[in-house]
């Protein structure tokens, strides 16, 4: 009589067993699937806000790339108010901008303002209307950057340029 016994009760272990795995194999694909489609909203959520904050940005170096080349053009100083927005919008849309140029690197307020107007994307004759220099001191201080910070045999302004623009 033990041994029919023994019989039912494995086989009633072995069912409960392929149904237990069965329930939660199922369990188990309903969850990623869930989590897929939550993780695909959250995706498109933040890529959404990205696109909003690309655009943000975009208009605010526009504005600002506007407002310093009109000042360039109209043969001003920019005020101590206007260089301190260009340095906070810089912060804000490139946050380790000014530490890799100033903390890391040690620029002085002149090399830095220099990078700002760079990374801004103004011409040399620009920056050196805003800064009351010549466009040769201008080249000068971007070729002494290269040269520092770059460590570069030959070095160039437009090499400091493009190492201030991939910033």
């Amino acid at each position: 009589m033990e041994e029919p016994l023994y019989d039912v009760v494995w086989w009633v272990y072995v069912v409960s067993l392929i149904l237990l795995i069965g329930t939660s194999g199922a369990i188990y694909t309903f969850l990623l699937r869930r989590n897929y489609i939550g993780l695909r909203k959250n995706y498109y959520a933040l890529k959404r806000q990205s696109t909003i904050d690309d655009t943000y940005s975009q208009n605010v170096l526009s504005k600002l790339y506007t407002e310093f080349h009109s000042i360039a053009i109209k043969n001003k100083i920019p005020s101590d108010g206007e260089w301190d927005r260009l340095t906070q919008s810089i912060r804000r849309i490139y946050p380790n901008f000014e530490y890799k140029l100033v903390y890391y690197h040690h620029l002085n307020e002149t090399e830095f303002k220099v990078s700002m107007l760079i990374k801004l994307e103004l011409i040399p004759k620009d920056i050196a209307l805003l800064l009351c220099k010549s466009k040769e001191a201008v080249s000068s201080i971007r070729r002494r950057l290269c040269q520092r910070i770059l460590n570069s045999d030959k070095p160039s302004p437009k090499s400091w340029d493009e190492y201030v623009k991939s910033l």
